[in-house]
């Protein structure tokens, strides 16, 4: 897909620069795909963010669509309706587990956001938090990075 956009662009709207980016996408799962399908696709992502590189997932669609589901899964879930986030944190604690027992110490870092309306939320953050930042999200066609105000 490609959008023209600012050389830095936010969701906001401010724009610097005019320019053309391209964004492609690995994959786009259908309405039938099963909590299992999803996960075996971007559990190499996990792998990577053990290995140090900054990885992302990106939930985009309508209102219920199933973002919410897919990431989360349903209030009690079993092995096959687990979401995305309680399988990869599952898989980083076991591989730190089993690394830990050859000596490897880790320090890990995540951020859950919930970007709704163009607005940014930090859903880690507490209720004074919440209400006070502002968050944005900046994208550098340049180097192709994106990065988000005050995390």
């Amino acid at each position: 897909i490609e959008i023209s956009s600012p050389q830095l662009m936010s969701v906001t709207g401010k724009a610097i620069q005019g320019r053309k980016c391209t964004f492609s996408f690995d994959k786009v799962f259908g309405t039938n795909s099963t909590q299992i399908e999803v996960f075996d696709e971007i559990s190499q992502l996990v792998q990577s963010a053990l290995d140090g590189y900054n990885t992302s997932i990106f939930t985009y669609g309508q209102t219920g669509s199933g973002k919410t589901y897919t990431m989360e899964g349903p209030q009690n879930p079993d092995e096959n309706t687990r979401g995305v986030i309680p399988r990869a944190v599952l898989q980083i604690f076991k591989t730190a587990e089993g690394l830990a027992e050859l000596g490897w110490t880790f320090e890990m870092e995540a951020f859950f956001l919930e970007i709704y309306n163009e607005s940014v939320r930090d859903l880690l953050a507490n209720s004074k938090e919440k209400k006070e930042k502002k968050y944005e999200i900046k994208h550098d066609c340049k180097d192709n990075s994106t990065s988000i105000t005050d995390l």
